[in-house]
């Protein structure tokens, strides 16, 4: 989503670039050298500030490049933890839980909804023909459908259709993101519970799924695989700037970005090539923090 000086998904970037501290927001070290930062857009004018849509935004995040199991683990508990927190504050007395695998499968950094439902506990079939609920867990589904271009429907469909027939009570919708920072790469988790576009992270959203538009909860978790171009360029024109002492207006930067890439690829995303292993170890710590948030 667009903000005043950048593109970015990530709330907790957004919110730093809105001044006089208008948005505030909270900062926390946890174990482990992982951080929580939680942003609130609880108004329509800290929407518009922001340019995020009002829920609650928890950032969770490592130095990292590639955790180990020590990281891993108190990232996939601390996710747990807040999909735990962010679904009572949204339903309360959930039975019923379906997970999203948003993106296409055949694309590396788009793969994280498909690989994450690889990965989880599924237990729908335990309880459906069942007079009694299964103890020591929740009844899980999970659906991965895929992008318009290979299916030729949105998934915003698929994901009407399918909740008119199992009934779910909230929703968790797995995506890849696009952040503004480099350093934010597959280091970053990002949950929130204004639901989410599929595709949006790769530029090519459409289809919000959220309680506005399903009449059901909808918590979205996300990892940021792709960068915006354009706010890397801001970013670097403007720090080159202040090392050398010159001020920038924001609109010479914009001027500087679309001389760059040129007005037709102004929301140009891109990826490390490596990103493969990148997708695999985030996909592991999500399917562990979901199956571990409804015991399964």
């Amino acid at each position: 989503m667009k903000t005043a000086d950048f593109l970015t998904d990530m709330a907790s970037e957004a919110v730093q670039n809105v001044k006089n501290g208008l948005v505030p927001y909270t900062f926390e070290r946890l174990a482990n050298g992982v951080t929580r930062t939680v942003v609130k857009v609880d108004t329509a004018h800290k929407s518009r500030l922001v340019g995020k849509r009002q829920g609650i935004y928890v950032t969770l995040e490592t130095d990292c490049e590639t955790p180990d199991k020590k990281v891993s683990d108190t990232l996939s508990a601390e996710i747990a933890s807040q999909i735990v927190r962010l679904s009572a504050i949204m339903k309360k007395g959930l039975k019923k839980v379906m997970v999203i695998g948003l993106g296409n499968r055949d694309v590396e950094a788009d793969a994280l909804g498909a690989l994450t439902v690889s990965k989880l506990k599924i237990t729908r079939p335990y309880f459906v023909g069942h007079s009694v609920e299964c103890k020591g867990g929740t009844n899980l589904c999970a659906v991965v459908p895929g992008v318009y271009a290979a299916t030729g429907i949105e998934s915003s469909d698929i994901v009407s259709a399918v909740i008119n027939k199992v009934q779910p009570d909230i929703i968790i919708a797995v995506d890849a993101l696009a952040a503004a920072r480099a350093k934010r790469l597959y280091r970053s988790y990002q949950l929130t519970t204004a639901g989410i576009v599929p595709g949006s992270g790769v530029g090519s959203g459409s289809g919000e799924l959220s309680e506005k538009t399903l009449k059901i909860p909808v918590l979205s978790v996300g990892v940021p695989l792709a960068l915006y171009a354009s706010s890397m360029i801001k970013e670097g024109a403007a720090k080159y700037c202040k090392n050398a002492n010159a001020d920038i207006s924001a609109s010479v930067l914009s001027g500087v970005v679309e001389e760059v890439l040129g007005e037709k690829n102004l929301g140009l995303v891109v990826t490390p090539k490596s990103i493969g292993s990148f997708v695999e170890k985030a996909s592991d710590i999500l399917a562990a923090a979901i199956n571990r948030a409804f015991r399964n």
